[in-house]
Parts: structure tokens; sequence; C-alpha cells
């Protein structure tokens, strides 16, 4: 693992959060590693698998991780000079700490253009993405990079291969999304027409009711002939399945490596 590099891109994300909306300033150590998984992951879909930091990262419960990574994270919050939040987390009876920069300091604003010109551009578009898409929904962020090319491609405690996201960039369509030139005045104006004629035809036609000329079948009978045939459908899926009230279901463990969980270049 290449330390400096986790080092900058931890420092960087907190400095990019600090220009989002108040409440999602703070980022905690799942958020800030999970960015610089990320970060590894797009620098890898442009360099044959190579990952920016060298981190060995594995099938760890819900996502990818790494202790030494892990550990990067205080030192690197502390050196930035980060606000350091405990927050005690009833549920799992754990505490754990969120970090923010003020966006009113420039010293924020010169580590994050620092950093910004020092890194590759594709990082920091990855981690800008990442921080502005999910904030601190940490449901989410865990839920996307879940489904990840190296994540769908491997099984718990495994090491992430991550030729899987440069073999997979085009079916992935990696997760930087293309930003839309801003319309001119004229488009937009046409636009506004169209919704508003769209509101009038809206406001012309009858609230329920088919429309005249629309032929409406009437609904299926259910007499003998309906009920005989959902009998013969259930009889297709076979016996009926005992109803357990308790027990473990256990699959296979080649599930995790089965085509279904791997992204197919059809999707």
């Amino acid at each position: 693992m290449i330390a400096a590099n986790v080092d900058k891109i931890l420092k960087f994300s907190v400095a990019r959060a600090a220009q989002e909306d108040f409440g999602n300033r703070e980022l905690g150590p799942i958020h800030l590693l999970k960015l610089v998984y990320l970060a590894d992951l797009e620098y890898a879909g442009g360099h044959e698998g190579r990952t920016f930091t060298e981190t060995p990262w594995r099938f760890h419960h819900f996502g990818p991780w790494d202790n030494s990574a892990f550990q990067v994270i205080a030192p690197a919050m502390e050196a930035v000079g980060a606000k350091a939040r405990p927050v005690v987390s009833v549920r799992f009876e754990s505490e754990t700490t969120f970090w923010s920069m003020d966006p009113l300091d420039p010293y924020t604003t010169e580590v994050y253009e620092g950093l910004d010109n020092e890194l590759p551009v594709p990082l920091t578009r990855a981690i800008t993405h990442a921080i502005h898409e999910f904030g601190r929904d940490t449901a989410a962020l865990l839920d996307y990079v879940y489904k990840t090319p190296p994540m769908v491609a491997a099984a718990p405690g495994a090491l992430l291969d991550f030729t899987k996201a440069f073999r997979a960039q085009k079916a992935f369509h990696a997760f930087i999304p293309m930003i839309p030139a801003s319309p001119s005045k004229s488009q937009r104006r046409a636009q506004q027409d169209k919704k508003q004629a769209f509101l009038e035809r809206l406001r012309r036609t009858p609230a329920s009711g088919p429309r005249p000329g629309c032929i409406v079948p009437p609904p299926a009978p259910v007499d003998d002939l309906f009920a005989n045939g959902v009998r013969w459908l259930d009889s297709l899926a076979g016996s009926p399945v005992p109803e357990i009230q308790d027990g473990v279901l256990e699959f296979d463990p080649s599930v995790w490596t089965s085509d279904m969980r791997i992204p197919s270049e059809l999707s």
C-alpha cells in the first residue's frame, strides 16, 4: 500500500466535503475508506487494473476493507486539522468519529485546491461525485460500492481483483455520469412551451373513464375454468414447500462467484 496516496485522497475528501450542504460536510471512517476504494476503482478502470494506492482490498462484510488503509484515516484527519465529533451508536453500542473542515477557513480551500491539482483528474471527479451523491447516507454508499465489479466477482474474505474494473468498464459504464451541456435560452423556452402544452392537454383530458373510441375488454369471469387454470399453473411449480417455523438457510459458496453476480456486457 502507498500510504502517501491514501493520505492524499483522505485529505482531499474531507476538504471537498466542506463544499457540500451543512448536513453532508462530515465524513465518518466508513465513508472515507469507501471513497479511497472508489478512487482506486476509477483509477484501475483506466490503468489495466492497477490501483492508485496499491491497497490490498478484501471483501469484508458488506464492502471492501483494508486495515492498513483504515489506520491512515485518523492521522490524516489530525494532520489536516479536521474537526472531530465523537458519535455514539445506540444500535451497535459503539463509538465512532465524524470529521469535517470549516468551509469558511482559507486553509480548507488551500488543501482542496492543492490536492485537486495534484491528484489525477478521474480520481477527484470520482470522489466529488460520490460525496455529492451520497453525502452521509451510509446505506446508499455501501449498496453502491457493494455492486461494483471487483465486489460482485469476489467471495467474502477474498482479495478484490481490480482487473474486473478494467474489463467491465464498458458494461459498468463507470460511475461518473456525463454532465449535459446547459441548454440555451431558446432551448429552455422550447422546453417550457412543451411543458405548458402537455399540462393543457392534461386539463382537457377526462379525469377517469376510457377515451372516446377505446374498447375496454370485460374482466375475465372467475368461474370453474378460471380456478382450474390457476391450479394448473400452481402445479407447474412442483410440490408445495412445507412451512418452516425455524431453521438455517444455507447457500453453496460457489454462489459468490457465479455468473449471476457478474455484470454482463449486454446489461
